[in-house]
C-alpha cells in the first residue's frame, strides 16, 4: 500500500520522473503474487492505482536504492540484519521517522486487516498517507544528502 500512495503523491506532485519507487517484503514466502485484492479495490476508491508482485528485499537492492522505507519496525529490523555494512544500514529508514512531535499521533501501529475489514484498511492509509507527505516534503533534502 505504501508505494502505490507514494508513487500517488509524486505523480500529483509532479515529481514522479525524479524517483523511483518500488517494493518489497523482508518475509516474501512466495515471489510474483498480486497485492491483495481488497486493498486494491479500497486503493481504487482513492483513485489510486498501480501495478506490483511480491518480491523480496535484498542486499543488492540495499546497494542499488538511495533509500529503504520499512513501514513497520519488524520489516526495519528484517532490512538491518541484511547487512553489518553502517553505509548501507544507514539508508533504512523507518516511515515512522517521517512523523514529528506536532503530528499529534501517539503511535505509529500498522495491522494486517482482516478480510473485509475496511476501516483498519482506513486507519493504515491515512497513517501512512500523514507520513508519506512528510517524507515527499523531505524527498529532496534526502536526495542531497
Amino acid at each position: 500500500m505504501a508505494a502505490f500512495i507514494f508513487k500517488a503523491l509524486l505523480r500529483k506532485n509532479k515529481r514522479m520522473t525524479k524517483y523511483e519507487v518500488s517494493s518489497a517484503g523482508t518475509t516474501v514466502q512466495i515471489p510474483g503474487l498480486n497485492p491483495d485484492h481488497e486493498m486494491i479495490e479500497f486503493l481504487k476508491q482513492k483513485n489510486i492505482k498501480g501495478r506490483h508482485q511480491s518480491q523480496q528485499l535484498t542486499k543488492e537492492m540495499l546497494l542499488e536504492y538511495d533509500l529503504i522505507i520499512p513501514v513497520i519496525d519488524d520489516c526495519l529490523r528484517d532490512a538491518q540484519r541484511l547487512t553489518q555494512n553502517q553505509k548501507l544500514r544507514d539508508k533504512i529508514m523507518a516511515l515512522s521517522d517521517f512523523f514529528s512531535a506536532d503530528n499529534n499521533i501517539p503511535d505509529f501501529e500498522l495491522k494486517t486487516p482482516d478480510t473485509g475489514d475496511h476501516a483498519a484498511l482506513a486507519k493504515n492509509f491515512s497513517t501512512i498517507l500523514r507520513a508519506e507527505k512528510k517524507l515527499l516534503s523531505k524527498s529532496e533534502e534526502l536526495r542531497k544528502n
